[in-house]
């Protein structure tokens, strides 16, 4: 056996078998491997937590949620439409009725991004809003655009329908526009 010694701790321990075959050189480092031990527990706890936190399937109870919808290609306009009912905290956007579209831009990069929405809540403190921003992404599921955060209609009355139209500007590159095939949506209400 051997003594080793650290020039940060003062009292040297016998190169040993615990905890592994790692070599031990001092108490100190003695000492920090068991508070690291003693630590692990809420380190993994914390980890699954922050997993937890940031699923992104949308449903009844969640806050928050992404959807994945195709873009249909039309001449001189990106559609995509909701093809099943939207859930994020207590509201619902409906199929069919809620869409986006982007017209294609000029050749200055501007475009016209259109969110139609059709949605309810079925609880509400004061009003519930929906929040919504969209990535249009090509075949190969890389983002050609962006967009900035759409907001909806106050929703005041609970299960009762409302409907909004929202426009923006966007400023994008013209030569990727034709390349748009899915929109991602996500959306907090």
């Amino acid at each position: 056996m051997e003594l080793v010694g650290t020039p940060m701790c003062s009292s040297p321990v016998i190169q040993g078998r615990w905890p592994a075959p790692a070599i031990i050189q001092s108490n100190c480092e003695v000492n920090v491997l068991k508070k690291a031990w003693k630590l692990l527990p809420a380190i993994a706890a914390v980890s699954l937590a922050g997993v937890a936190a940031t699923a992104g399937t949308a449903s009844a109870d969640s806050t928050s949620g992404t959807r994945q919808e195709p873009a249909l290609q039309q001449v001189g306009v990106v559609t995509s439409t909701l093809s099943d009912l939207f859930h994020v905290g207590d509201c619902t956007q409906f199929p069919g009725s809620s869409s986006v579209s982007l017209s294609q831009p000029d050749s200055a990069g501007n475009a016209i991004l259109e969110w139609r929405a059709t949605a309810n809540t079925k609880h509400t403190n004061n009003a519930d809003i929906w929040h919504i921003s969209f990535k249009f992404k090509n075949n190969f599921n890389q983002i050609v655009l962006a967009a900035p955060q759409l907001d909806g209609a106050r929703m005041t009355v609970i299960n009762s329908t409302y409907t909004w139209v929202r426009r923006a500007v966007v400023k994008m590159d013209p030569q990727v526009y034709p390349f748009i095939d899915q929109v991602e949506w996500r959306s907090s209400c």
